[in-house]
């Protein structure tokens, strides 16, 4: 998010330019990585915010 990066699966960065984060919630831990994930941006001032139509 704050470099404008991921890293794939098998380890190669690669460039993008992402205006949403999409979690899949059917996982036993998405609710916690979700909290984690929203944690880390808040301590970063990366703003979150519901999709809005």
């Amino acid at each position: 998010v704050q470099h404008s990066r991921v890293r794939s699966i098998t380890g190669v960065w690669a460039h993008v330019v992402a205006e949403t984060v999409c979690l899949h919630g059917d996982g036993e831990h998405a609710l916690d990585f979700a909290r984690r994930l929203r944690a880390a941006f808040a301590g970063r001032n990366i703003q979150v915010s519901a999709e809005i139509e």
